[in-house]
């Protein structure tokens, strides 16, 4: 209580929990983690690879209402991450670590017209 968001959507544990029992061992993960500037915000999941040194800043939706709204704030989020207390700790050497995102979404029929239709509108020609 009071140390983080609270979880709003009942699906993001077991979407976590998939994510994290797929991963290779040397992969490391901190949940729910703040983001200062430029952009206020949570990033739902960071995994690390220290090996790479990558980073990917994860986002957990069960659903998908404005698609690129959604895509715009996890890139700013991801963009962030320098502002991440855990920063320092994923600094190699002083060396940055690539920073990569990684959008999981709930298989649903809703998610997947949605997505059908964001393909849509982005493959239409300009003035069309």
């Amino acid at each position: 209580p009071q140390s983080g968001p609270a979880i709003r959507d009942r699906h993001q544990v077991p979407m976590a929990e998939l994510v994290l029992a797929s991963l290779h061992p040397r992969w490391s993960s901190m949940p729910e983690v703040a983001v200062r500037r430029p952009v206020r915000g949570w990033i739902d999941l960071v995994l690390h690879d220290p090996v790479a040194r990558d980073l990917v800043s994860t986002e957990l939706e069960s659903g998908l209402r404005r698609i690129e709204q959604l895509l715009r704030w996890s890139t700013e989020k991801a963009q962030a991450l320098p502002s991440a207390d855990g920063w320092r700790d994923w600094l190699d050497g002083g060396h940055e670590p690539t920073v990569s995102r990684l959008l999981v979404v709930r298989w649903t029929r809703a998610n997947r017209e949605a997505t059908a239709a964001a393909r849509r509108v982005r493959a239409k020609p300009a003035g069309r």
